[in-house]
């Protein structure tokens, strides 16, 4: 999958006010990631206002298996790819939580194609969890990922309803405004 440096610019540009906005609104750290071939590419960062603050920084690859933006490429662009995936060797074990064997990965994704959205429930770090929806173009291809992320003192599993909706939210309204501004237009 191709996707263009001026779409990525464009993308990330549109998209920092609602990162912000999430960032505030859930007091997390939110972050926009494309994908990449070893698994997502974090490109935007808006810290928490708190002050506990965990994320990686731009220009991270986050691992396809214990990230949850990692996740959601692999649940809507590389789900029938996950055996060659493993035989590359990109599913890494960051935590006791991480899930590194194919077929519970598998079991996972479909989860999270279900549920539209994706946890890590502290698979990379101990102590922290992050939260991602898909944004999708205007053919409805997943092409970015928008994440939430915090220690899991801020961030408690109980919460992951409410945080979702908010992410995915976000994540529709990312997709409207860069890929169908006719409709994100319509919809204030």
């Amino acid at each position: 999958m191709s996707f263009n440096l001026v779409s990525s610019s464009k993308l990330s540009r549109q998209a920092l006010p609602y990162l912000q906005k999430l960032a505030l609104s859930t007091g997390m750290t939110a972050q926009l990631s494309l994908p990449h071939a070893e698994g997502a590419l974090i490109i935007e960062v808006c810290d928490s206002p708190n002050p506990l603050r965990i994320a990686a920084r731009p220009g991270t690859i986050a691992h396809f298996n214990c990230s949850a933006a990692g996740k959601i490429f692999l649940a809507f662009l590389h789900f029938d790819e996950i055996a060659q995936l493993a035989t590359q060797g990109l599913f890494k074990s960051m935590t006791a939580q991480s899930l590194a064997e194919p077929d519970e990965l598998k079991l996972e994704l479909q989860r999270i194609l279900g549920r539209g959205y994706a946890t890590d429930d502290q698979e990379y770090h101990q102590d922290v969890r992050c939260l991602a929806a898909p944004i999708r173009d205007e053919r409805g291809t997943v092409i970015a990922a928008i994440t939430v992320t915090a220690p899991t003192g801020i961030f408690a599993r109980n919460q992951f309803a409410d945080v979702a909706q908010k992410v995915k939210k976000t994540a529709i309204d990312i997709g409207l405004t860069v890929y169908r501004p006719q409709l994100a237009a319509n919809q204030k």
